[in-house]
């Protein structure tokens, strides 16, 4: 059982129309664990739920009559992660003792103007994801961690139920750890590798390009 209470707000400056908005929010998350991480005979059964604490800020706008501009910045304090280590026997058990932060700046541009038959928005994320096993160790670039994130969406009403669309997205590569070299163990006749510096490369950046066509009857 996990108890994730969550709070957010958000109050208008001036007069109603095109006055600023700000947002705030903070609360808690929780992820339970994976099922080969619990399951008896490979994985411990006592182990508890990731939490996470999320935290955020951020100014809304409206510009134009056409336009919302949204920045906001976030922070989140990953704890209890779940973690392989070696207990009093040798043995590999995983343990809730990872420790973690996210921190980055999301932005906003919407344009969606009232009877108009082009609407879109362009979006960037920009982010830091850092990771350490245990209280002890030093923060690292987590896995799963992307520094740019750029979408921007695009459609257009032709008329007679048609409408053409657009979608392109830009993703930067995540980190993995290199193989440097490997040594040959002559007792299983196979290959050991030898691991570089963890997270000190990245995979390619991802794009990718979505066109659209619909038709709608009545």
């Amino acid at each position: 059982w996990d108890a994730s209470p969550r709070i957010r707000a958000s109050y208008a400056l001036g007069q109603p129309g095109a006055q600023p908005k700000l947002k705030a929010g903070a609360g808690f998350f929780h992820q339970p664990p994976q099922p080969e991480e619990v399951v008896p005979g490979y994985g411990t059964q006592k182990l508890e739920s990731s939490r996470a604490f999320q935290t955020s800020l951020g100014v809304e706008q409206r510009l134009f009559d056409a336009f919302d501009v949204n920045v906001e910045g976030y922070y989140s304090k990953l704890t209890k992660l779940v973690e392989s280590a070696a207990d009093a026997q040798g043995s590999v058990r995983f343990v809730n003792q990872g420790e973690g932060h996210t921190y980055g700046l999301e932005s906003l541009l919407r344009y969606d103007e009232s009877g108009a038959d082009v609407y879109g928005w362009l979006a960037y994320t920009l982010s830091r994801s850092m990771r350490r096993p245990d209280t002890h160790g030093s923060y690292e670039l987590a896995y799963w961690d992307q520094t740019h994130i750029l979408t921007a969406l695009g459609s257009y009403r032709l008329g007679r139920g048609w409408e053409l669309g657009a979608r392109f997205q830009y993703v930067s590569g995540m980190p993995y750890t290199p193989v440097v070299r490997s040594l040959y163990g002559s007792a299983s006749d196979s290959y050991v590798p030898v691991y570089g510096e963890r997270s000190s490369r990245r995979f390619p950046a991802y794009h990718q390009l979505d066109l659209r066509a619909e038709k709608h009857w009545q």
